[in-house]
């Protein structure tokens, strides 16, 4: 049986946040990913750098690209053709779809009211 990790008040700061994020990460990626293919193309070694540089290196891990196909399967993302960087590099860059762009409006809403539900709270 395993046991869940409780959050308690002698806990330091930073040990809870590092548990909120391996908690809700999974949910926020995606996001994350739609909204950067929302300002351009990326291949997904590109987008991993994108994401780790601009975010937390936290939420780039080595479960991108099968996320990446997971999108793909949604109709979320779509791939691109191919573009040869030199003899032997190709990078297969992804774009966002209509109906990722569709979802991103979704996810942001929701967050929004998230956020709205937090601020009353404070």
């Amino acid at each position: 049986m395993t046991r869940k990790r409780r959050i308690s008040k002698d806990n330091d700061t930073n040990d809870a946040l590092n548990w909120l994020k391996q908690r809700y990460l999974p949910a926020i990626r995606p996001m994350l990913i739609l909204q950067e293919l929302k300002n351009e193309p990326h291949h997904s070694f590109a987008l991993a750098k994108l994401i780790r540089t601009k975010y937390d290196p936290i939420v780039v891990t080595e479960a991108l690209l099968p996320l990446l196909k997971q999108l793909s399967t949604y109709g979320l993302i779509s791939k691109l053709p191919e573009v040869n960087i030199s003899a032997n590099k190709i990078r297969k860059p992804y774009a966002i779809t209509a109906a990722g762009q569709q979802y991103l409006l979704m996810c942001k809403d929701f967050i929004t009211q998230i956020q709205n539900n937090l601020d009353e709270v404070s």
